[in-house]
């Protein structure tokens, strides 16, 4: 058995962004439902990625979300279309990320599943 390839580190550093809770909503279209937490640092647009943790894949998800435009002050909530992951069930890490350069990771989730079953058949 050939051992799962190790995921290369990609830099972090938060510009005042915390992911604050990630989960997968199963309907048509499945969606990762996330929200953050940002501060006067943090930039006016990011975008978001997720990690498969098995293979080591990333996945931009979408590039332009504005950081105040979701919330109450300091918080944000919204959601992302995941249907490019149907046939990539496992543990995954969610990013935010520089919208300038998507290998600059501003905040990162804790480890989440995506399994067959969240998605219609």
């Amino acid at each position: 058995m050939t051992p799962a390839p190790v995921p290369t580190p990609r830099p972090n550093t938060s510009q005042g962004f915390k992911v604050t809770s990630v989960s997968v909503k199963k309907g048509n279209p499945t969606v990762i439902k996330y929200s953050w937490h940002y501060t006067d640092q943090s930039p006016e647009y990011f975008g978001v990625g997720v990690v498969n943790l098995n293979s080591g894949a990333y996945s931009l998800m979408e590039a332009w979300i504005e950081t105040r435009g979701f919330g109450a002050a300091g918080t944000g909530t919204t959601t992302v279309r995941i249907d490019g992951l149907k046939h990539s069930p496992g543990k995954y890490v969610f990013e935010i990320v520089s919208n300038d350069d998507y290998n600059l990771v501003l905040a990162k989730s804790k480890v989440f599943h995506i399994k067959r079953s969240d998605f219609p058949a």
